[in-house]
């Protein structure tokens, strides 16, 4: 799951609650999440715990909204954000999780293994990005788009 492009930010966490329910041990919710949208509805973390739900979450940590940066330019400080510690989260929650930052491909793909092995349990996954970090695609997009700002 990830939320679309716009006027939808912090839906995908509440979103991945719904459908993790929904699937009654059918089946297991992905979930990709920019830190930013993740900060707005963060409390849900708390609740898929509490209900001991097995989503796998990553969070694309760019300390801050990356698409509004490439937007609205990188130097608008209104688009930084408290780069907070998500891997550690669950810890905080005193929860059986797996929980694990990530900063290279190699790493990502030494980790996702072990997200089967964990399959009884919430994983979250922090992915650690440069702050500058964007898709080529977005980047091309975002310059079709400021032609008519």
């Amino acid at each position: 799951m990830v939320s679309n492009i716009w006027a939808s930010i912090g839906y995908t966490l509440p979103a991945a609650l719904g459908v993790t329910l929904a699937l009654e041990n059918q089946g297991r919710a992905f979930v990709v999440i920019g830190d930013g949208a993740f900060q707005m509805t963060a409390q849900e973390l708390s609740t898929l715990l509490r209900l001991k739900l097995n989503p796998v979450i990553f969070i694309v940590n760019n300390q801050g909204y990356a698409f509004e940066k490439i937007f609205y330019g990188p130097k608008d400080t209104f688009n930084d954000i408290q780069n907070w510690n998500y891997s550690q989260l669950p810890e905080l929650f005193n929860c059986d999780a797996y929980s694990v930052k990530v900063d290279s491909l190699e790493a990502l793909e030494t980790v996702l293994p072990l997200l089967k092995v964990h399959q009884d349990k919430l994983c979250l996954v922090e992915l650690d990005m440069d702050k500058h970090d964007y898709s080529e695609p977005i980047s091309e997009f975002i310059a079709l788009l400021n032609q008519y700002k």
